[in-house]
């Protein structure tokens, strides 16, 4: 479907004849007058005229594409393979330039980095968030998203490049990382399965505040410290169902007592609270 924006009314509808159940991702050329959507049972990504939506070209080389994500230049095209790999596409030539070999990790969605240097993907079945090295075409970092992830699907990256948003299906997680040294920032429970995820302009400010650590003070005594951190660890996993919950210590106000929590809490770890 194109979408009139302004209006927001479908202005064209056009139909992909593919092998089974139809397009599954979708990508838009730099100049517009070209769509690049992913046939999944035939192994293939197609090349459509964006006005009419006839196929211009077909290109092999992963099986069962997903995702699609083209570089900040357009003339490649990342493919995430959900039987393994991220293919690689020239958009000059159409044609499958490399496989970047994941392992066997089944790939949801890929993203791309505003620099163009890296390439992020999601590793669904393992809970892990991939990092390609695209100047080199391999995988450099394979980093859990939260221990208990499970189905890990789709992943957004931010404006300015500093920040990956991933999310967990199963699990109902949204993890986001910093992407200089691939730690989790924050993570927050989020219900129904979350899949899709977009961002807003505007940056996220995760940096510790001064009303968390006045929170995190459980024992008030005028710093957040050991005795704080037993009292917290004596409530871990307990919800507002559960008996011995404690608002207190429920600092992300999810209603629970969770490892998002336990960031905040390790975030203001050592601080004076003011009186």
């Amino acid at each position: 479907s194109v979408i009139d924006v302004a209006r927001l009314e479908e202005s064209l509808r056009l139909n992909v004849s593919t092998v089974g159940d139809g397009p599954f991702g979708i990508a838009v050329s730099k100049d517009g007058a070209r769509l690049f959507v992913t046939d999944i049972d035939a192994n293939a990504v197609r090349v459509l005229n964006a006005n009419t939506g006839a196929t211009q070209a077909q290109i092999e080389g992963v099986a069962s594409p997903r995702s699609l994500m083209l570089s900040p230049d357009g003339t490649r095209l990342y493919v995430a393979g959900f039987d393994g790999g991220i293919g690689v596409v020239n958009t000059v030539s159409n044609t499958m330039d490399q496989v970047i070999d994941t392992g066997g990790a089944s790939i949801f969605r890929v993203a791309v980095s505003p620099d163009g240097a890296r390439v992020y993907a999601t590793d669904r079945a393992n809970g892990n968030l991939l990092v390609v090295d695209t100047a080199e075409g391999r995988v450099t970092h394979t980093v859990p998203v939260l221990t208990d992830a499970n189905e890990t699907r789709d992943l957004f990256v931010s404006a300015d490049g500093e920040r990956v948003y991933v999310t967990n299906q199963n699990s109902d997680d949204l993890v986001v990382f910093d992407t200089a040294t691939l730690r989790v920032l924050r993570a927050f429970q989020i219900a129904d399965g979350p899949r899709g995820v977009a961002v807003r302009s505007q940056p996220f400010n995760f940096e510790p505040s001064s009303e968390v650590a006045g929170k995190a003070d459980f024992d008030a005594n005028g710093a957040v410290g050991f005795g704080d951190f037993l009292l917290f660890i004596a409530v871990f996993g307990l919800s507002e169902v559960d008996n011995g919950f404690d608002i207190r210590f429920d600092l992300d106000d999810d209603n629970r007592v969770s490892f998002s929590d336990f960031l905040l809490f390790a975030g203001v770890f050592g601080q004076a609270v003011s009186p």
